[in-house]
């Protein structure tokens, strides 16, 4: 039986990261709906449906504007990663408030981002 195939928004200011984060999701089964570089455009992609799981970068513009969109995400119940490369303790108490929660930390690999996914996949086929 396969298992369905997620539908990703990808928020990530920086583009070669982007288009990476794009290809390997590819390469995990996902479909990438929409990427955005920065808030606005972010904020308009997560008004629309069918998104199962958002790739977030915590720093846009260098401003931390990821835990909003976390936070806009979840509540759209839509699984969020927070993508960062700045570990704090504002990050696990954001990620202890989100619907099916997981950080992805850079630089990272094409096994770590699976792990991610299986995870996120498992959390969301758990009865809320």
């Amino acid at each position: 039986m396969t298992e369905p195939r997620l539908r990703a928004l990808v928020v990530e200011d920086e583009h070669l990261l982007a288009a990476h984060l794009v290809d390997a999701l590819g390469k995990l089964g996902l479909e990438v709906g929409g990427v955005a570089s920065n808030r606005a455009d972010a904020l308009a992609l997560l008004e629309q449906p069918g998104f199962d799981i958002a790739f977030i970068d915590l720093f846009l513009d260098r401003e931390s504007h990821g835990i909003e969109l976390a936070q806009c995400a979840s509540a759209r119940a839509i699984a969020v990663v927070l993508v960062t490369g700045q570990l704090s303790h504002e990050v696990s108490d954001a990620l202890a408030t989100l619907r099916s929660a997981a950080l992805l930390t850079k630089p990272f690999s094409i096994d770590q981002l699976r792990t991610v996914v299986a995870a996120v996949r498992q959390g969301l086929a758990k009865p809320p």
